[in-house]
């Protein structure tokens, strides 16, 4: 009857483990972005696939520097070109220990109309997909 008890007893004790700084889970997001309508658009695709890539996120759009003791992840949406047939831009994120990474460009075109929202969104998709975001 001992036996069961222990076990139970170890079980605890592993559960009640100190978890490593950095490996707990992210909570809350920044995500800045310019303020110009298609910055907005862009910002508001990245936001919508990072929610529906994470879940329970909270992520907040600002168009400024944030504190950084309020968030666990920055990002920051740079775009590269903003016309209205094509739009290209990367990801830079800073983590909560401040180390700063910044992701490939990633492009969408459109050769006959300007860009639609299914573009932005499918190309949002595709940006978190290519940056290594620690989400």
């Amino acid at each position: 009857m001992n036996k069961p008890l222990m076990f139970i007893s170890l079980f605890a004790l592993l559960l009640a483990a100190p978890v490593e700084a950095g490996s707990a889970p992210l909570k809350c997001i920044s995500l800045q972005c310019d303020d110009t309508k298609t910055a907005v658009a862009a910002c508001n695709a990245v936001k919508e696939a990072l929610l529906k890539q994470t879940g329970s996120l909270k992520v907040i759009m600002t168009n400024q520097d944030v504190d950084s003791d309020k968030f666990d992840l920055r990002i920051t949406l740079e775009l590269t070109r903003q016309d209205a047939d094509v739009l290209a831009g990367h990801l830079i994120w800073v983590t909560q220990d401040n180390q700063s990474f910044t992701g490939p460009d990633v492009e969408v075109s459109s050769s006959d109309a300007p860009l639609q929202i299914k573009a932005l969104n499918d190309w949002a998709r595709g940006l978190l997909k290519v940056s290594d975001l620690p989400i």
